[in-house]
């Protein structure tokens, strides 16, 4: 069965319940729950599996999805289970914002996206694992790091492999193509002191 969302007007006003693959053909505004895993001085990104048809390998935040039709922005903590393989309680989660965000690429993906953080204890960590075949691997990039290559103060940023343990290098290209206002955004936020 296809999966079913809310779809909104753009002053976030609803509109009516569709298909996701509607909703994105027509380029309807729809929400989604974002959760990013830090850890000390480090964000984690998911790297998106080579074999997936939207973004193939590409990195992205730590775990994403679609809100349901039925579902409330609670709810959002079953794509934290589905896709990195840990239970973890929605009031941990700190909401960060919710930005507009507009990405016409191969479809038209008009979302309120709902932006969570939660910092992992050492102990979770080796906890993660992917449910599904949605994640290939996460990389781990210092928050400062990412500060500046948001801010356009570098071209390139490393990131350590949570599989392979190794050091590689990457470039916005390799990222899902938010918006620069999404990147500084969201990279501010992480970087606010408590």
């Amino acid at each position: 069965m296809e999966e079913m969302i809310k779809t909104f007007y753009p002053n976030k006003e609803f509109k009516d319940i569709k298909s996701r693959n509607e909703t994105h053909l027509n380029g309807d505004w729809h929400e989604t729950f974002q959760c990013i895993f830090t850890y000390r001085e480090y964000i984690f990104f998911q790297k998106r599996n080579e074999n997936l048809t939207d973004y193939p390998g590409m990195l992205d935040v730590t775990v994403g999805g679609h809100l349901k039709y039925n579902e409330d922005i609670s709810n959002g903590v079953r794509e934290i289970k589905e896709e990195m393989g840990i239970s973890l309680n929605f009031r941990r989660l700190q909401f960060m914002c919710t930005l507009p965000e507009q990405i016409h690429d191969t479809f038209k993906d008009n979302e309120f996206i709902n932006i969570f953080t939660v910092e992992l204890t050492e102990q979770e960590i080796p906890c993660i694992h992917f449910e599904d075949q949605e994640v290939e691997d996460i990389i781990q990039i210092k928050k400062v790091d990412f500060l500046n290559f948001s801010q356009n103060l570098s071209d390139k940023i490393t990131g350590l492999s949570f599989k392979q343990h190794t050091e590689h290098l990457f470039t916005k290209s390799d990222f899902l193509p938010y918006s620069s206002t999404y990147f500084q955004c969201v990279a501010l936020l992480l970087n606010k002191p408590n």
